[in-house]
């Protein structure tokens, strides 16, 4: 049984999940606790077994028994080794700055990390740390970190070229915003504009939904949808489109899915219905 089987040469990091929208604002020192206060985690008791919960097969038991020259049984009725273990988090400027190191290569922290992948509260991975709402921590694999930042390097980027193209034109701004989901005004600002953009590009959690909406193949139709239901041409109700009369517009589907799908082929067709509404918008607009 040799230490590599059980401890590896590498470092994770515990680090703070920052919830955007939160009680207290960016940069505030209450944004994410509130600084030399304390988090401790310990090994969880499990109600339904009756018993504190595992994180340790047989064989590793064992190992880190021999290592530590400790009793791990979670069932020790006296001298419990777990009842005083615990990984005690204080919110520090190194915790905010660098998060909780955990040398994997130390049985010690080892055991911390082991006992931290179990907590209710901590994320798995950084790319998982906004799945859950309970989210407080995140584990991060040096790696992962360094991998995740390129990523969405590359994604940013992509985003700020596209951003680079439509500035110029606030009409351009307004539609991609209104294509997003967001209502902005006609009248607003370019400067304004540019911002609500650039604050979805810099999101970790918008980001995707940016690129999405930048390589659709149906941009034009969403935006053909979004013109016809401002002038009355296209009725929403709810998550359902309608035509003027109250006809759906693809029968089988009336979800903006399923709309965009039949425009899309009423477009392409050069159908009555495509032509109908387009001359709707255009002649409320022009």
């Amino acid at each position: 049984m040799s230490k590599s089987e059980f401890l590896e040469d590498k470092k994770v990091y515990l680090k703070p999940v920052l919830k955007p929208g939160g009680m207290n604002p960016k940069g505030h020192d209450g944004e994410f606790m509130y600084s030399g206060t304390e988090v401790s985690y310990v090994l969880p008791y499990n109600l339904k077994k009756g018993r504190l919960e595992t994180i340790l097969t047989k064989e590793e038991q064992d190992f880190f028994e021999k290592e530590l020259n400790e009793d791990l049984s979670i069932h020790n009725k006296v001298n419990n080794y777990w009842n005083t273990f615990a990984v005690r988090i204080r919110k520090d400027d190194r915790l905010m700055k660098d998060g909780y190191e955990l040398d994997l290569s130390d049985p010690i922290d080892n055991l911390r990390w082991r006992l931290l992948k179990i907590q209710a509260h901590v994320s798995p991975t950084w790319n998982e740390r906004y799945d859950r709402g309970e989210y407080v921590f995140a584990l991060v694999d040096q790696e992962e970190m360094t991998a995740t930042r390129a990523r969405i390097a590359d994604k940013r980027k992509e985003a700020y070229i596209f951003l680079g193209k439509v500035e110029g034109s606030t009409k351009k701004m307004i539609n991609f915003l209104r294509v997003y989901g967001k209502k902005p005004s006609n009248t607003a600002t370019v400067d304004f504009l540019k911002g609500e953009i650039d604050q979805l590009i810099e999101n970790p959690k918008t980001i995707d939904n940016v690129l999405k909406i930048i390589n659709d193949p149906l941009y034009e139709i969403k935006l053909f949808i979004e013109d016809a239901i401002e002038v009355g041409a296209i009725i929403r109700r709810g998550r359902k489109y309608y035509m003027q009369g109250g006809d759906p517009i693809n029968e089988n589907d009336p979800t903006l899915e399923g709309t965009v799908e039949q425009l899309n082929i009423y477009k392409r067709d050069t159908d009555d219905i495509y032509l109908r509404i387009d001359n709707q918008i255009k002649n409320i607009t022009k």
